[in-house]
């Protein structure tokens, strides 16, 4: 639906009002409907599985520690804290 500027689940959320069919109750998707997540909560929980993300793929690989500590110079407390 881009003449509408409209993404998938709202393009989903227009046709299925044009054709009377109600698909809130079908909605099981976390990020899906209005009432699940504000806007603020999806960001945080974006950040936070972003931050684990990384933080994971730090304690898995030598090279970028070395490169925080060496090239960077900055110590486990401060690479922990952000």
């Amino acid at each position: 639906m881009e003449i509408e500027k409209l993404d998938y689940w709202d393009s989903v959320k227009l046709l299925a009002k044009e054709a009377n069919i109600e698909i809130e109750k079908y909605q099981n998707d976390q990020f899906v409907g209005k009432n699940s997540f504000s806007e603020k909560e999806k960001i945080k929980l974006i950040n936070k599985r972003a931050q684990e993300y990384f933080t994971a793929n730090l304690k898995e690989s030598k090279l970028p520690l070395d490169y925080l500590h060496n090239d960077r110079k900055l110590t486990d407390n401060i690479i922990s804290s952000f």
